[in-house]
Order: C-alpha cells, then structure tokens, then sequence
C-alpha cells in the first residue's frame, strides 16, 4: 500500500482561549483536533490563537484506504492517520483520527512513502 503525497508546507498547533486544540496548516485549512475521543473537524479560518504549542513542516499522504499527516516534531515525525480520510469542508462532520506511537525520521518517512 503506497502513499501519495498531496501537499506539504509548514503547521502551527495552538489552542484557542476556550483551550481547543487547532491544527493550522499553511494559513488555508484549520482543524479543531480532540485527541482524547479521537475526534477531528474542519473550523473557522484563522481561530483566535491563546499559545502556540508547536510549529514545523507536515507532509499530507493519500492511501487507497485512508489519509495521513505527519506532523514534524522536533527531528521526527507524528503520524497521525484517518481511516474515513481528512475532512476537506468547513460543513463535513467530524471524523475520527488515529495518532501513531510511530517517530519517523523524514528520511525514513519518504522511503516508507515511496515503498508502504
């Protein structure tokens, strides 16, 4: 099962001042994540920020079966996978997340990308 990248570029993960969790990626597409129920959706464009959490590149990968981001944490990266695919629309229902125990080294991230 090989995975496609269709986009990468750079996210910020911050909360909002009501404590939500916003996935920011390149300033176009924001995602309210609740990683305790396994929860993602679609949000507003340009949430008020309270903190920044973290910050880095993402690479975004189609599979045949689902969709996965990578999130660059320090020199690995999260993989966090969606087995109904990403919510593309502001108006899409929630959708559920899985967050990998899996560090990738961006090496090893491409080459899995190329062979998985």
């Amino acid at each position: 099962m090989k995975g496609e990248i269709r986009s990468q570029g750079n996210f910020e993960l911050f909360t909002t001042p009501e404590g939500k969790e916003i996935l920011n990626l390149d300033n176009q597409a924001y995602y309210e994540i609740n990683k305790a129920n396994g929860i993602i959706q679609s949000t507003q464009p340009d949430p008020d920020k309270h903190s920044s959490k973290s910050t880095g590149k993402f690479y975004f990968a189609e599979y045949p079966d689902e969709s996965r981001i990578f999130l660059e944490d320090g020199n690995l990266f999260q993989e966090i996978i969606f087995p109904e695919r990403l919510p593309t629309k502001r108006d899409e229902p929630k959708k559920r997340a899985t967050w990998s125990n899996r560090a990738l080294t961006e090496n090893d991230l491409m080459r899995i990308l190329k062979t998985e």
